[in-house]
């Protein structure tokens, strides 16, 4: 459906609240796709899920294989492309990977979740603020109201030495994640003091 960002939430939850219960849930999820793609090795709904779920896991080089696999059999597929090109600049391939990206802009150039996608890239793959700055801003305008597009855009003010205009990306961020906030006694410089983290759990 092109809903990238309600993707990469799901996986959210699911490294939130399934890996404390089933570390191996991750195993689990490669091994599902690994047997269709054993059945069916150009099935694009199993490339697709299991290109997604290597990028989540950081694996880009194995994330490279199975899009280039998946766009063999569609080319011109937005995902392929866009995911190719990410996947290529968070492991240093610069040229082929802005190649890869500014192709995915050009097949979807009116989705948030693309521009969310190249944001992400241009911050965390080949650092560019200014063009990481212009895609999450187009992803939050386009409705992307979601902590890694705040995230984007904090660090692209802190790139550009506006601290005051970070910090209120940075507390959005925090308001969309925190789901429980637990009370602490207060600390004075030189203190240090050890709490229960959980995901979600903002001490304060």
């Amino acid at each position: 459906l092109g809903l990238y960002s309600d993707a990469m939430h799901d996986y959210g939850r699911i490294t939130a609240q399934v890996l404390p219960v089933h570390p191996d849930a991750a195993s689990t999820i490669l091994a599902g796709y690994a047997a269709r793609l054993a059945a069916d090795p150009e099935s694009i709904p199993a490339l697709t899920g299991a290109s997604f779920v290597r990028w989540w896991l950081f694996d880009y080089a194995q994330a490279t294989h199975l899009l280039n696999q998946l766009l063999i059999v569609r080319p011109d597929d937005v995902y392929g492309n866009l995911f190719r090109g990410s996947s290529r600049l968070l492991r240093g391939a610069t040229n082929a990977g802005v190649r890869d990206l500014e192709y995915g802009i050009a097949l979807a150039p009116g989705s948030p979740d693309v521009h969310w996608v190249a944001g992400d890239a241009y911050t965390y793959g080949l650092p560019d603020p200014q063009r990481a700055f212009a895609e999450a801003t187009l992803a939050l305008n386009g409705g992307l109201d979601t902590p890694r597009v705040h995230a984007i855009l904090a660090a692209s003010f802190v790139a550009f030495d506006n601290r005051p205009a970070a910090t209120v990306h940075i507390m959005r961020h925090f308001d969309l994640v925190t789901t429980e906030v637990a009370s602490a006694p207060a600390m004075v410089a030189g203190d240090s003091r050890a709490v229960a983290i959980a995901p979600g759990r903002v001490v304060g």
